[in-house]
């Protein structure tokens, strides 16, 4: 199972060039398209996007991501190995949830031209390049025959080769006090929901204490507009137009508008900061 992640869009002809280009090589593979509605050039949202639904998909998946505005520079490609998957991308920070999360067992930089397309473009490497090394991956082709191992750090869960390390971007870690948490909203989905920088595995007890005190919830965006909330588990249990915090489908915790749609109504953009304080 191979799948796309990119910023092309959904009716881009790319996409089908892309998928050929698998067929070319592994006529029997079977693609999936997670998304093509990434916004164009927005690395840090595909690095929310990929590691957060790639998660589902049985073990040695390949999973591809073409967010590439450097394409023909001097980034590199790379592949990895982790949480019993493959990815496949620039080394322009799309791995760094990854990065920060897991221990990367494997990678390497796609360095060996006879996996690719016979004649490769200097501006469509996710067709020339990274699907062919996908198709190869698929195919049963060990990493390590596909480009130079790039040395894995296991004590710092990160990846180092010789002077340059993988490329990683800023993700900020939410910020919990007694009676206040500053968050981040890192993507919105089509919905208008605002998922967070919080993922509700890692709550320390302390938070989950106060959510579970707290009557009522009070959001300030940055623009300083305040909106009453309600933690819930679902959004069947508030009526249509309420503001709710829950944790979402991927184990992230999102903001909400029942029936509505969040990001519009409450005026937030990704990259936004939210402040939460909390009601007994």
């Amino acid at each position: 199972m191979i799948t796309l992640t990119t910023d092309f869009g959904a009716d881009s002809p790319y996409i089908a060039a892309m998928k050929a280009a698998i067929f070319e090589r592994l006529p029997q593979a079977i693609v999936l398209d997670l998304t093509h509605s990434i916004a164009p050039q927005n690395i840090r949202q595909g690095a929310l996007v990929w590691h957060d639904f790639t998660q589902t998909f049985p073990p040695e998946s390949v999973h591809v991501c073409v967010i590439d505005p450097e394409v023909g520079g001097n980034r590199r490609l790379v592949a990895a190995r982790c949480r019993n998957q493959f990815f496949v991308c620039p080394d322009n920070g799309v791995l760094t949830l990854f990065l920060q999360e897991y221990t990367v067992i494997e990678a390497v930089e796609l360095n060996k031209p006879q996996f690719w397309r016979s004649t490769v473009s200097a501006t469509f490497h996710g067709r020339d390049v990274m699907s062919p090394i996908a198709a190869a991956i698929a195919d049963g082709v060990p990493l390590d025959k596909l480009g130079t191992k790039i040395a894995v750090s296991r004590e710092h869960t990160s990846i180092l080769s010789t002077n340059q390390p993988l490329v990683q971007i800023p993700f900020s870690a939410p910020i919990f006090s007694h009676r206040f948490w500053r968050l981040e909203v890192l993507y919105i989905d089509p919905f208008g929901n605002l998922l967070l920088n919080v993922a509700a595995d890692k709550l320390i007890d302390t938070v989950k204490s106060q959510l579970s005190r707290s009557s009522k919830l009070r959001l300030t965006t940055t623009a300083g507009v305040f909106f009453d909330a309600k933690y819930v588990a679902t959004y069947c249990h508030q009526l249509p137009g309420n503001v709710v915090l829950l944790e979402g489908s991927g184990g992230r915790w999102e903001i909400a508008i029942v029936n509505g749609n969040a990001a519009q109504t409450l005026g937030i953009a990704e990259g936004d900061a939210v402040t939460v304080e909390c009601f007994d």
